[in-house]
């Protein structure tokens, strides 16, 4: 469901930030969590006491809400105007299996 999305954003990870698989710790990883999920586990050394990690990285890698979803970082999907935490679950589920390979 989220394969070209995840591939696109391990790619930018693996070019703008070298070694990132190495902070990211799939028994913790959530996608729906700002802190937990792979921006927030990778820039959570940079947040300050008003951030997360997911929102840091967003800047520093220069990313809209749209690219975050092209990049496999955020679901972003609604149903009568409720989150669609089953689209997390699976993101999460699919972010863990391409890191594990």
């Amino acid at each position: 469901m989220f394969e070209q999305e995840i591939a696109r954003g391990m790619e930018l990870l693996d070019t703008e930030r070298p070694g990132w698989r190495e902070h990211i710790d799939l028994g913790k990883l959530d996608m729906n969590s700002c802190s937990l999920c792979v921006l927030g586990q990778e820039f959570a050394r940079e947040t300050g006491q008003y951030s997360n990690g997911y929102t840091v990285g967003r800047d520093r890698l220069g990313l809209d809400m749209k690219a975050t979803v092209r990049y496999g970082f955020t679901a972003y999907q609604w149903v009568d105007d409720l989150w669609n935490y089953d689209e997390y679950d699976q993101l999460t589920h699919e972010w863990v299996e391409a890191l594990s390979q």
